[in-house]
């Protein structure tokens, strides 16, 4: 190994490697599989951890799912990557991943337990059941949270055997011995197994028995907002749904109970849509839910992907936050307040002492559940990578010593620079023509993203200076940096055919542009002792325009040498396809009067200005989120250019400031008969300036009236 790359860009490389991998051949897979389990990487935990899923969804992606394989890969070139006689996965993949498991187990790692648990849901094998059962009907003792995530796991083994996977999974579910939160997640799973509709009824209808109301909120949700999807893809589900839903329990449970909710759209006219699942588990001890799923699938002129997903899911909230602020507050007071708490305690949890609360439960004859260990997990797929992060009471422990070293490193200024290129949609079709020419269709969306500058945090006490223990709570904190954010993205679909006596490729094509620039100075101060906040924002450079945002769409038409790498906008024949002679186009000045901050917004199209587009008719009509999972949509393939520039030139004032105050006291000596006839809007101030003491306090006044 060069090791050129370490920690955390090499984590960021390898979790792109299952979409960037083009003909993942079983040597491939090998070599991959070497390199995850090498000494090298596993000694790296985040590394190791990226690695290990990387790895276990290219098994998934090309030799378990075939449909997956044959979408993604080029079989029709190469033949199936999953070999008939290649035993690798499982004798080889699946019991390497099993035996990890079961020595983390063994030497209670929460944190690589999580890790094996999603791995091996990753791969989706039909072995995976064998593994995950003894554990999840008691036979092999693990923690209710990494039974519940086993469960989750299954996610893609229900997809991928969907028959088997919703007997499996309403086995769980029926069971009422089980834990809640496992009995919950596994109705979320029923509800992407295709459950027919005499399953749905049969749950709908325990609703009525089922003691747990955490269990019947679930099943209620679930089934109610299947009932409302919409699109061809889930009219079955739908279907389904509706025939079970008067058999519900009419109790309403309020949002502290479980809840799944599915939503979906489609639309034919332009064939996409989406379907949603977002379920929550509800906690024993906190109105915050324990766990959280976000998944999102995306279809697309016949394809369905997945989108993006989220999931996060702890123990116990409220142990969560037990530890969280036991890591905040290392002064002399709260060294104080430790010592007194221990000489409260200190007979309660004496074994000697007549109070001690082991002999007191003893003599009553009460027995004790032993606490679970607070564990957890984040998991979120976005921009072509997975990343999972597990943690336990011991990662939340070491959350000081990373904050101290954090702020020494920020001290005298850090720079730091994230860039992140990937292709979120690849697809090439070709075909020979009835003339014999190779035909050929294109449709790629190359994505760029960039963070990159320079921070810098000073603190009174110094964290720098910190026991490393615990976080002092700083009085004032001096924060700045110099932040540029730079998210561009492409959207270019081609069609075309080649000649292949004259190396010509004639293409009909349009490329749909979308970029957002934020060159941000920021400078913020923290006083505590007194509550108040300032935030100063502005450009990095004060003095030069920046176009902020831009959005464009380019039809055109070329003959392109192919031998010829240059882009097509540079040949000789490339001609942009105009509707209209002159497009439309707009200039408007704005926020110079208002903010001092003057904004250009320049906007040509071949429409009318008044037209509106149609995905903006479509969101109104019918779903809003169509706007957030399609925002480049549209009936239509016209010339188009939107672009919004700070305008240095113009702008009065260079930097933006916020203050922000809180105040908790009112002095009644302000209350009077006579102020209060003389105002007519109690929410008027008789002061505007910026940080203004009276104004405050006359809103105190007013409040306290």
């Amino acid at each position: 190994m060069s090791k050129k790359v370490r920690g955390e860009d090499a984590a960021e490389l390898v979790s792109s490697l299952p979409r960037a991998a083009l003909t993942p051949t079983p040597e491939y897979l090998n070599e991959f599989f070497k390199l995850a389990t090498s000494p090298e990487v596993t000694k790296q935990s985040i590394l190791n951890t990226s690695a290990i899923l990387s790895f276990t969804n290219l098994v998934r992606m090309s030799q378990v799912d075939n449909s997956t394989s044959h979408k993604y890969y080029p079989t029709h070139l190469f033949g199936r990557f999953s070999l008939k006689n290649n035993t690798a996965v499982q004798q080889e993949y699946i019991p390497w991943l099993e035996r990890a498991l079961e020595s983390a187990v063994s030497q209670a790692d929460s944190p690589k337990i999580q890790l094996y648990i999603r791995a091996l849901g990753n791969i989706a094998h039909l072995r995976i059941w064998d593994i995950f059962e003894p554990y999840l009907e008691g036979e092999k003792n693990i923690s209710t949270l990494q039974k519940v995530l086993m469960v989750v796991s299954m996610d893609k083994f229900s997809v991928l055997y969907p028959k088997i996977g919703r007997q499996v999974l309403y086995k769980i579910y029926q069971n009422k011995a089980q834990p809640h939160e496992l009995r919950c997640a596994a109705v979320f799973l029923i509800m992407k197994a295709q459950p027919p509709a005499d399953m749905l009824q049969r749950m709908a209808e325990l609703t009525n028995e089922d003691p747990h109301p955490q269990v019947n909120a679930a099943v209620k949700s679930a089934i109610e907002s299947a009932a409302n999807l919409q699109g061809p893809w889930t009219l079955p589900l739908a279907l389904n749904a509706k025939a079970a839903v008067h058999l519900l329990n009419p109790e309403n449970y309020g949002s502290q109970y479980t809840r799944s909710s599915l939503r979906s759209y489609a639309s034919d006219k332009l064939n996409l849509g989406f379907e949603q699942q977002v379920d929550h588990i509800g906690s024993d001890d906190h109105i915050v839910p324990r766990a959280l799923l976000f998944n999102v699938r995306r279809r697309l002129g016949g394809v369905n992907d997945p989108y993006m997903s989220f999931g996060a899911m702890t123990s116990s909230v409220d142990d969560l936050l037990d530890v969280l602020l036991n890591q905040i507050g290392e002064n002399e007071y709260s060294d104080q307040r430790r010592h007194l708490y221990s000489e409260e305690n200190q007979d309660s949890e004496n074994p000697d002492s007549s109070w001690n609360l082991n002999k007191i439960g003893s003599e009553l004859n009460i027995k004790t559940l032993m606490v679970e260990q607070l564990e957890g997990n984040i998991l979120f797929r976005l921009a072509a990578s997975e990343r999972f992060f597990a943690f336990d009471n011991h990662t939340i422990e070491a959350i000081p010593s990373i904050v101290k070293a954090a702020a020494s490193a920020l001290q005298s200024g850090n720079s730091f620079n994230f860039t992140k290129f990937y292709n979120q949609e690849a697809v090439t079709v070709g075909f020979p023509t009835a003339m014999g020419l190779p035909f050929l269709f294109t449709f790629n969306t190359p994505t760029i993203l960039q963070i990159g500058g320079e921070a810098r945090i000073r603190t009174h006490p110094d964290l720098a200076q910190g026991s490393g223990n615990s976080i002092p709570i700083p009085g004032v904190v001096n924060a700045s940096a110099d932040v540029h954010f730079v998210y561009s993205t492409k959207i270019e679909g081609q069609i075309g055919f080649v000649t292949p006596f004259d190396h010509r490729q004639y293409v009909a094509a349009v490329d749909k542009n979308t970029q957002l620039n934020l060159p941000i100075s920021a400078s913020v101060d923290v006083d505590i002792e007194n509550a108040k906040i300032q935030a100063t924002f502005s450009p990095i450079n004060s003095e030069r325009d920046y176009q902020i945002f831009h959005c464009s769409s380019k039809p055109y038409t070329t003959k392109h040498d192919i031998i010829n790498l240059k882009p097509h906008n540079q040949d000789s024949d490339y001609h942009k396809i105009h509707v209209l002679k002159e497009p439309r186009q707009q200039q408007a000045i704005f926020g110079a009067n208002s903010t001092g901050m003057a904004f250009r917004l320049n906007y040509k199209n071949e429409k009318e200005f008044n037209s509106t587009s149609w995905i903006v008719e479509e969101a109104k009509k019918q779903d809003p989120l169509v706007l957030l999972y399609f925002p480049w949509a549209d009936d239509t393939i016209q010339y188009s250019n939107v672009s919004l520039t700070y305008d240095a030139r113009r702008s009065s004032t260079k930097a933006v400031k916020f203050t922000v105050a809180f105040a908790n006291e009112t002095s009644s000596s302000r209350h009077s008969e006579e102020s209060k006839g003389d105002r007519i809007n109690p929410a008027e101030p008789s002061s505007h300036s910026p940080d203004s003491e009276t104004r405050r306090q006359e809103f105190l006044d007013r409040v306290a009236e």
